[in-house]
């Protein structure tokens, strides 16, 4: 059965990683090279990337088979050691902003927990100034219970002392009338037996409490005129008048007292009055220093939640710049080991002796596979034909020279001298 023809690429791959030991080591070189070459790169070098990343294996193809390079060859490979040194320097400075930014959110981040700190003492402070005030206030409030007490006790005392002297001006004007009523019929006599003014003056002399036989004999000796009374008649009257007249004036007396009593009492009650009314304005005065502390309070407070809220979103931020620093080192090694791949497989490595003449016999055994067994017209054609692609491509890459490469150079060189792009975002660090 005819093989198909091998292709060029697949040549090269084969005489760069032959089935041996440092053979499969230099394969893993490669395939490391490839990867760092075709990931993490700017967007804008891509296609550029992508030149290189399928023009390598060609271009190492001959020193695998310790052939020397030829010039197109070559500028590939300069290229790649470029594009390597222009990642690298990306990667440096995408490096350099993690670790500033990772000290930058550090600050923020203990700017933030001190912020924190502070707001909880500040809410101590709220808290002991809000309850020393709600302390005053109550100390206050019971001096004004206790000054409410004491004007309702003045308040009783002056309505006490008005009320007896508003009793003593009665039985004052009662015994006032009672002597003008018996100085009337003192001379005259009662026309009746039991006159208004006997009735009147006997109940005063009761109310004195004379004695007995001067209150049974005034009505008798009232009604008797001053001329036709006996010794015992007038003493009778002049005695009840005498009486009458000491109570009178023992009233006014009272009364007297009643009056300095009861302007002692409603002074007493004034200055209660104005004693609660300075405490209750102080109250009021401690209430609104109560409303302001608990309002400082809460302030406090929300402040504090703030405080923590801002503390746990420079975390987050923390972590996000750790990790963007993580993958810049990560970066950084796998392109150290790219590059080290790179320089082994540019300057490979002296295989031993058993192992070049296991690689020979092995590459004798795969050209002599490589070849058709049976040769058809068509398929001569066919060769024919791939022949001439052959030359065709090698002869505009010839005429393009160095053009191809140059691109690829410009714009390795503009990614190195691009401003880094800044570290993706991340998951949070959560609570830590």
């Amino acid at each position: 059965r005819l093989k198909r023809p091998i292709s060029v690429s697949e040549r090269c791959l084969r005489c760069l990683c032959p089935r041996t030991e440092t053979a499969s080591m230099a394969a893993a070189d490669l395939q490391l090279v490839l990867t760092a070459l075709k990931e993490g790169g700017p967007a804008e070098t891509t296609p550029a990337r992508e030149m290189l990343f399928a023009a390598l294996p060609h271009a190492l193809a001959p020193i695998s088979a310790g052939d020397e390079p030829h010039p197109y060859q070559l500028r590939v490979l300069d290229d790649v050691r470029r594009a390597f040194e222009s990642l690298r320097v990306l990667a440096v400075e995408a490096m350099n902003v993690a670790t500033n930014d990772i000290k930058a959110a550090r600050d923020t981040l203990a700017e933030a927990e001190a912020a924190v700190v502070s707001a909880t003492a500040a809410v101590g402070e709220a808290k002991a100034a809000a309850d020393a005030a709600k302390g005053n206030r109550d100390e206050r409030a019971a001096l004004v219970r206790q000054a409410e007490r004491d004007l309702a006790e003045t308040e009783a005392s002056t309505q006490s002392a008005i009320d007896s002297r508003t009793q003593l001006l009665a039985e004052l004007d009662f015994a006032r009338g009672v002597v003008e009523a018996a100085e009337k019929c003192k001379e005259a006599g009662t026309s009746a037996p039991e006159s208004d003014a006997s009735v009147a003056l006997v109940a005063l002399l009761e109310k004195c409490h004379a004695e007995k036989a001067l209150i049974a004999a005034v009505p008798a000796s009232l009604r008797i005129p001053a001329a036709a009374r006996s010794d015992f008649d007038d003493f009778t009257v002049r005695e009840a008048m005498r009486v009458v007249g000491e109570a009178v004036k023992a009233l006014e007396s009272k009364l007297v007292a009643g009056a300095e009593e009861a302007a002692s009492a409603e002074a007493e009650r004034l200055g209660s009055w104005a004693i609660l009314d300075i405490e209750r304005e102080r109250v009021a005065e401690l209430e609104a220093g109560v409303a302001a502390a608990e309002g400082t309070l809460a302030d406090a407070e929300a402040s504090r939640r703030a405080s923590a809220a801002e503390v746990g979103v420079q975390k987050n931020a923390l972590s996000d710049k750790l990790i963007a620093e993580t993958l810049a080192e990560s970066r950084l090694k796998e392109l150290a080991q790219a590059t080290g791949a790179f320089e082994r497989l540019v300057k490979p490595p002296v295989p031993p002796p058993e192992e070049e003449e296991a690689a020979r016999r092995q590459a004798q055994t795969t050209t002599a596979a490589d070849e058709p067994q049976m040769s058809s017209p068509s398929d001569e054609a066919s060769r024919e034909q791939d022949v001439e692609i052959s030359g065709a491509q090698e002869e505009a890459q010839a005429t393009a020279g160095d053009e191809p490469m140059t691109e690829v150079t410009e714009a390795m060189e503009k990614v190195a001298d691009a401003p880094a792009r800044p570290a993706p975002e991340s998951l949070s660090m959560g609570g830590a």
